[in-house]
């Protein structure tokens, strides 16, 4: 069985045949596999040749096409035929291409792996001695003293807070809106051990400083403080156990 010609088979890949040329390709085509192959190949070969020359034009627009498919693009059929290359010359094009993005420092590979950028730090010589030196946000903000703390949800409606405590420490347990019961630390007891599980915090460690306790209105919280039940509240009202520096109807104040 005679073959069609590479150069015919080409031009019909590239749709550059109307009228009876086409038909008569498209007829032996359906007839001769080896024909259909030697097309297929054609085909890809233009296609990898297409991506290569895209690829080197607008490296990015084209990673992002590749990224949900490769569909044909209007004009891409001109890149295709480079005044009818033979099959072997778009082939080692399209491969050299493809493995010169595959080389670290060549320009392909610099254009598809863009290098991050650094991180631009500003240098300033130091002040001199007639300069005063300006107190930084930063710096104002770390000497503020922090906050450390935990919050939980309450464990079929009731709360319970442990805390382990020395008498140097300031404690004010309020009433809150918030459905979530919370311990929170200020100063030395920022550095005590906040544990947490359902319904329960248990804190261990604060000896000094100021602790804030926020007991949710709906829900039952009790306040034990050094293995004994210290105050419990309930529908917002706040029962003592022991004395207390300061009550008010939905906060109090003491120390352990």
């Amino acid at each position: 069985m005679n073959h069609m010609d590479e150069g015919l088979l080409q031009a019909y890949a590239d749709e550059e045949l109307a009228g009876h040329a086409r038909t008569t390709v498209e007829g032996h085509l359906g007839t001769c596999l080896s024909c259909h192959a030697e097309l297929d190949e054609l085909r890809s070969a233009s296609e990898e040749l297409t991506r290569g020359l895209l690829l080197l034009s607008d490296p990015q627009a084209e990673i992002d096409q590749y990224a949900v498919g490769w569909p044909r693009r209007p004009g891409a059929k001109r890149l295709t035929r480079m005044a009818a290359l033979p099959r072997a010359a778009v082939l080692v094009l399209a491969l050299g291409t493809a493995a010169a993005a595959m080389i670290p420092g060549s320009p392909v590979y610099r254009l598809i792996n863009p290098a991050p950028r650094a991180a631009q730090v500003e240098s300033a010589a130091p002040p001199s001695a007639a300069q005063p030196i300006a107190t930084s946000t930063a710096a104002a903000a770390a000497a503020a003293p922090a906050e450390a703390g935990v919050s939980i949800e309450p464990l079929n409606g009731e709360v319970r807070v442990v805390l382990r405590a020395g008498s140097e420490l300031r404690v004010r347990a309020s009433i809150a809106s918030s459905p979530r019961a919370g311990v929170f630390a200020t100063g030395a007891a920022a550095q005590a051990r906040f544990d947490a599980s359902p319904g329960r915090i248990e804190v261990t460690g604060a000896e000094s400083g100021d602790l804030r306790i926020e007991m949710p209105r709906g829900a039952v919280t009790t306040v034990m403080v050094n293995g004994r039940d210290y105050l419990r509240s309930t529908d917002g009202e706040i029962q003592l156990f022991a004395p207390a520096d300061s009550r008010a109807d939905a906060e109090v104040t003491f120390h352990p």
